[in-house]
Order: C-alpha cells, then structure tokens, then sequence
C-alpha cells in the first residue's frame, strides 16, 4: 500500500513520531513516505499567532492512504495544519489517520479539540478518517503511547484494504 504521511512539526516532536510510524509501516510492506509541510523562516508560533505563508505544500492524491500529523498550538491545532488542510486538494475516500502531539499531559488539554479539528477538515475534502490519536509529549509513558499509537493507526490504515 502507497501511504503519504503529512507532517507539520515546529519542534521535531510530531515529526519523530511520523518518523516511527514510517519504520512501523514500512516494516509492514507498505511503501511510505514522509512529506513536511514548511513555513517561512521567521514563523515562531510561541510568539502568537503572527503570520506565515507555506512553502512547501504536500500534494496528497495518488496515495491508497493518508495520515496527518501536526502538534496542538494554544490549545487547539496548529494554524499551519489548519491551513494545510483548508487548501488541499479533495482526497474523496483515501484512507485516512490522524495524529497530534502536544506538550501538556492530557488529551483534554487541547488535543482531543485538535484531533476533532482535523477530522472536520479531512471529512470535508471527503476523506475517509478512520482514526485518530493524541501522543501527550510531557507524560513518563510517552514511548508506550506513541507503541500503542502505531499499532493502532497501522490497524486502521490497514482495515479493508
């Protein structure tokens, strides 16, 4: 299966995670890449929400699946992935996973808000969502979330096909 993971990361947080799911899925004879959307240089989303423009947009068609990533920005999802999303071209029924990583230690902390976020997005473009995840990044079990993460995600993106 051809499987495009999309990722926004600011810190390499997120990305590390994609990173694993590549290595996981690539393992599980699916031929996956990784694509980074990127920004201009001068965005720092710790100072608020100033501008940026992206440079570098993934085109997701001709992929049998789809996962996208992107951490939580002041509680809800990045504006960067928020954008992405807005302007993408449709991706009617690929499969497609979520993910978002965030800092604080629970998933009321603004990931469940991120994922649903993406899910809204993703379905209006006509995206099949078949699942999502919030990898919680100040947590001692961090590594046993992202594992069951991409057991999880491996699963969905696998279901039916």
């Amino acid at each position: 299966m051809k499987i495009a993971i999309i990722v926004y990361s600011y810190t390499g947080n997120t990305l590390s995670v994609c990173q694993q799911l590549k290595h996981h899925l690539d393992q599980s004879d699916n031929d996956c890449i990784i694509h980074k959307i990127e920004v201009n240089s001068e965005y720092d989303p710790n100072k608020g929400f100033n501008r940026f423009s992206i440079t570098s947009m993934p085109d997701p068609t001709g992929y049998d699946a789809l996962v996208f990533a992107a951490p939580v920005n002041a509680f809800t999802l990045s504006p960067v992935m928020k954008s992405y999303l807005r302007d993408i071209k449709p991706i009617k029924n690929i499969r497609t996973a979520l993910i978002v990583t965030q800092h604080l230690p629970y998933p009321f902390f603004g990931g469940n808000r991120a994922l649903r976020r993406m899910k809204k997005f993703c379905r209006m473009s006509g995206a099949d969502v078949t699942g999502g995840v919030v990898i919680n990044w100040s947590r001692k079990d961090r590594q046993q979330q992202i594992d069951k993460a991409l057991e999880f995600l491996t699963d969905k993106l696998k279901a039916e096909n």
